[in-house]
């Protein structure tokens, strides 16, 4: 019964290692441009093909850490954030199952509009038998 249990172990042990050997772990930090971290930023892997692989954002920091399968295969990184410019990397294929990118700088992307025009009405509101007009609101002095 002993040597049954020792086997189990020891067979869980090596598939366990085997497992996760076929994956590749990047890391990174993302940073504006004016070097500040990027909180939530969007980080997703494809492969050349376009097929979506794996994504995650960016915690606090800045940093992400993304899992992918350890194929011979080129992946392709897009890195995201609201008010800057997509960036896009490419990952060679390689046999190294941690890969660190270092900081990713994200630079502005930087929109000017002609002119703004806002519209709105007044209208009044019925809602159940309750006649309600909208209130003007006092300037601020």
């Amino acid at each position: 019964m002993k040597k049954l249990y020792f086997i189990m172990l020891l067979l869980f042990f090596f598939f366990s290692f085997s497992i996760t050997a076929q994956t590749m772990q990047v890391q990174g930090h993302l940073l504006g441009d004016e070097k500040q971290d990027l909180e939530s930023a969007t980080v997703r892997c494809y492969t050349s093909d376009t097929i979506f692989v794996a994504g995650v954002t960016t915690n606090m920091k800045g940093l992400f850490t993304l899992r992918l399968p350890l194929k011979e295969q080129r992946y392709q990184l897009r890195f995201n954030y609201l008010g800057y410019k997509e960036t896009i990397l490419t990952l060679y294929p390689t046999k190294e199952s941690f890969v660190r990118l270092g900081d990713i700088r994200l630079d502005k992307q930087v929109e000017q509009l002609q002119e703004v025009t806002v519209l709105g009405s007044n209208k009044d509101g019925r809602q159940d038998d309750v006649l309600s007009y909208p209130r003007p609101v006092a300037p601020c002095l």
